[in-house]
C-alpha cells in the first residue's frame, strides 16, 4: 500500500509520456488525488489536486464551475498539508476565485491567512468554527499554519530575529519559540538554526523563498 501510495505522488511525472487528452489527463489529477485524500494523504492530495486545478485553468467556464467541490477540497488540502505555503497561488486560480460566490464561508477563511497578521488572525479564526469542525481542523492546526506562513512572508535579508522579535511577529509567548522553531525546521519550512545563548532564531531561507527561486530557475 505504501509503495501505490508513493508512486500516486509521482503520478505528473509517471504520466508525462502517456498519450492522453486534456481531460484525461485533468480526471486522472482528480482521481489520484480524491484517492489520497481518502487516506488521509494531505501533501500528497493537495499536491495532485493542485495539478487538476492548474490544469482547468485554459477549460471552458462551465468546467471550471463544475469544479467548485475540487476547488473547496482544494484550499481544506492546502490548510491541512504542512508544507503548502503559496496561498496567493491558490488564490490566482480561477476555480477558486468562483467560490468568492459560490462558497463564501470557505474563500473568506481562506483570505483570513493572506490579509491578516498572527495576532488579527487568532482574534478573527473562530468566527470559521463550523468548517473546522467538519474539516477536523483544530484551532492548533490553523494557528500554526498561520505562523509558517507568516514566516514565510519574511525578507531573507535579515537572518538573525530574537526570541522577543518573533514571539511579537508570530503572537507566540517567548517561552514557546524554541519549540516552534524546532517544529518549523522539522517541517521543512525554514532552514534555521536555534542560538540558545543569544536567545535567537537565525533563519538562512524559507519555503516561499525556495518556491520563488524554482519558479525563477524554471523561466531560465
Amino acid at each position: 500500500m505504501e509503495i501505490v501510495r508513493l508512486r500516486a505522488h509521482e503520478v505528473e511525472k509517471d504520466s508525462a509520456s502517456w498519450t492522453i487528452s486534456t481531460e484525461e489527463r485533468r480526471e486522472l489529477y482528480k482521481t489520484v488525488a480524491m484517492a489520497l485524500d481518502k487516506i488521509d494523504d494531505s501533501v500528497g492530495a493537495y499536491k495532485i489536486m493542485l495539478l487538476f486545478m492548474n490544469q482547468l485553468e485554459k477549460a471552458s467556464d462551465a468546467e471550471i464551475s463544475e469544479a467548485a467541490p475540487q476547488a473547496r477540497r482544494c484550499i481544506i488540502l492546502a490548510i491541512k498539508s504542512k508544507n503548502a505555503i503559496n496561498f496567493d497561488e491558490l488564490l490566482a486560480l480561477k476555480a477558486v476565485k468562483l467560490l468568492e460566490s459560490k462558497d463564501a464561508e470557505v474563500f473568506k477563511f481562506l483570505t483570513l491567512f493572506t490579509t491578516t497578521d498572527a495576532q488579527d488572525f487568532k482574534g478573527q479564526v473562530s468566527k470559521f468554527q463550523s468548517i473546522m469542525t467538519k474539516e477536523n481542523l483544530s484551532m492548533d492546526d490553523v494557528i500554526t499554519k498561520k505562523s509558517y506562513l507568516q514566516i514565510c512572508s519574511l525578507s531573507t535579508q535579515t537572518t538573525n530575529y530574537t526570541y522577543s522579535d518573533l514571539s511579537k511577529l508570530l503572537n507566540i509567548a517567548e517561552d514557546d519559540i524554541e519549540e516552534w522553531a524546532i517544529e518549523a525546521i522539522q517541517n521543512k519550512i525554514i532552514d534555521a538554526k536555534i542560538d540558545q545563548l543569544n536567545s535567537e532564531i537565525i533563519i538562512k531561507s524559507h519555503k516561499m523563498r525556495e518556491i520563488k527561486k524554482k519558479e525563477w530557475e524554471a523561466i531560465q
